[in-house]
């Protein structure tokens, strides 16, 4: 994206250095703003819809090199964060029982995201000549995990209540029961 929109090599050796900070720092960041709020949900809709303004923003002014400069690292800064808080917030919705197997579903869905992202970002460049809808396609996915993570639209799930046809007639011994 670089190399297309004509960013100087000076300019982009600063993006190179500032890009895995800001990356980063964005768990510290979240961690702190998540206990500033103490909410890890409105954290993330937060984070998410931040970067995917900034994302946009990188798309719409990849050619000034400050703009690029700028939208990159503020993107990374957002963008960070759930890598380190979704474990948490999975454990917040479902309990520590199958924390472990909800974790590991939600980390394949991000090596299939990552193995199906390279191939759709080729497509996007071969078929646009730019990355630039890659970057705006990953800012609308932002938004639309901002949305889909906010706490008026994401809920926890209700424990199941049993019923009284799921209870069973017979009692367990009780040492009262047992000595009469």
């Amino acid at each position: 994206m670089a190399k297309e929109n004509k960013i100087p090599q000076a300019v982009l050796n600063i993006v190179l250095v500032a890009y895995p900070l800001a990356n980063g720092f964005s768990r510290i960041l979240g961690g702190w703003i998540s206990d500033l709020i103490k909410n890890r949900q409105m954290t993330g809709m937060i984070f998410y819809l931040l970067a995917g303004i900034f994302m946009l923003a990188l798309g719409v002014t990849a050619k000034n090199p400050t703009g690029f400069a700028a939208f990159v690292v503020l993107s990374m800064l957002f963008a960070g964060y759930v890598f380190a808080f979704n474990p948490a917030v999975i454990g917040d919705f479902y309990g520590p029982r199958y924390s472990t197997t909800n974790y590991g579903i939600t980390y394949t869905a991000k090596s299939w995201g990552g193995l199906i992202s390279g191939y759709i970002t080729a497509w996007l460049l071969v078929t646009f000549g730019s990355y630039t809808y890659s970057i705006m396609g990953l800012g609308i996915g932002a938004l639309i995990a901002a949305v889909l993570v906010s706490p008026w639209v994401l809920k926890k799930p209700k424990k199941k209540v049993p019923t009284a046809s799921a209870q069973t007639p017979s009692t367990p011994a009780t040492p009262q029961s047992q000595s009469k």
